[in-house]
C-alpha cells in the first residue's frame, strides 16, 4: 500500500469553478500536471486515478477555479505525517544529509501556505 493510502490522502479531492476557469484559453494546471491526470476538454472535468494528490493544479491555478479544502489535510498530515518528518530531518540531519536553514525552534506550523487567498500561490517556470 503506498503512503498516499495509508494516511488517507487519496480520499481528499478539490473541485472545479467553472465560472473562474479560463479553459481553453488558459491550459496551465493540464500542461503542469506531473502525471499528466487533467482533461478539461469535457464536461465535467477529469481528474484521471493516477492523480497523485499533489494538488500543484490548485496551488499554481492563476484564476483559482481549482479548490481544495485544506483544513482536513493538513490535520490528517499533522497527525500522521508530521511527527515522522521531524524525526527523520534529526536523523538527516546528523548524518550530514540535510542542513537546517533555520533553527528547528523558529520553524512554525501556524502559518500554512493555503493561507495565502491569492492565485497563484506558486508561479511555474515558463
Amino acid at each position: 500500500m503506498e503512503l498516499m493510502e495509508m494516511i488517507g490522502l487519496r480520499d481528499f479531492d478539490f473541485k472545479f469553478n467553472k465560472e473562474k476557469c479560463l479553459y481553453p484559453k488558459c491550459t496551465v494546471c493540464i500542461d503542469n500536471c506531473p502525471t499528466n491526470s487533467i482533461n478539461m476538454s469535457i464536461s465535467p472535468p477529469i481528474i484521471r486515478k493516477r492523480c497523485d494528490r499533489c494538488w500543484f493544479c490548485e496551488q499554481i491555478c492563476p484564476q483559482g477555479a481549482i479548490e481544495v479544502d485544506w483544513e482536513p489535510i493538513v490535520r490528517l498530515i499533522e497527525k500522521n505525517v508530521a511527527p515522522g518528518f521531524a524525526e527523520l530531518s534529526k536523523e538527516a540531519e546528523a548524518k550530514g544529509r540535510f542542513r537546517r536553514l533555520v533553527p528547528l525552534s523558529d520553524v512554525g506550523r501556524n502559518t500554512y501556505w493555503y493561507t495565502v487567498k491569492k492565485p497563484p500561490r506558486i508561479k511555474p517556470c515558463e
